[in-house]
């Protein structure tokens, strides 16, 4: 049988074959490993498999715009890290829509997937979420590109950011799309626990939780 969409874990979605860099590494192989990949940020493990951090291109290259990238090689991973934030993750069996609502709050694109012991099992990324919206609106039938998806969700998200609500009419005229796609939207994200929809007679209202 196959699985409710809306019942799915982290660990249904998330992307098994990790691409990671070691403490012993330097900052210039861990930028290769990024390039040959193609990704833009990758976890940081220790000789066990433990999570020890998160490093993205944008972070290696605000080091090199300040102390060059000839230096690179000379930095080591570990020492680099210790100038980091504290880790975010998730757990395996965390919900999806937990997921979604600590990259909006920490405002990250990706985020490391550990299991009881820490040990790293997989990253879900912005890419991954999309693919869930996307699923979910097509079992609804609704028929929306996966970019449309991206784009209005962070014009939603945006608009919040500057407005205490708005309403979907409001939206609706501004992005383009249909009232039903719009409303769908916007109630995937309300089980993200990441707005709230308030019925009014004529309209429906957002606001961000």
């Amino acid at each position: 049988m196959r699985k409710n969409n809306l019942l799915m874990k982290v660990k249904d979605i998330m992307i098994k074959n990790v691409i990671f860099a070691t403490l012993d590494e330097n900052l210039s192989n861990v930028i290769k490993k990024l390039r040959e990949n193609k990704i833009t940020g990758l976890p940081i493990i220790d000789e066990s498999g433990k999570l020890k951090s998160v490093i993205s291109i944008t972070d290696i290259m605000k080091y090199a715009e300040k102390y060059g990238l000839e230096n690179l090689a000379l930095i080591s991973v570990k020492d680099f890290i210790k100038r980091k934030r504290r880790l975010i993750y998730v757990n395996e069996n965390d919900s999806i829509e937990h997921a979604i609502k600590l990259m909006v709050k920490k405002d990250v694109h990706r985020l490391p997937v550990v299991d009881k012991s820490k040990k790293v099992i997989g990253i879900i990324t912005r890419e991954e979420i999309l693919d869930y919206f996307y699923k979910l609106l097509l079992e609804k039938k609704i028929e929306v590109k996966k970019e449309t998806i991206s784009t209005i969700i962070d014009k939603i998200l945006e608009k919040l950011e500057k407005k205490k609500e708005i309403s979907i009419s409001e939206l609706e005229k501004e992005l383009k799309i249909n009232k039903s796609s719009l409303e769908n939207i916007c109630s995937l994200l309300e089980k993200a626990g990441l707005i709230e929809m308030i019925y009014e007679l004529k309209d429906i209202k957002i606001r961000k939780k």
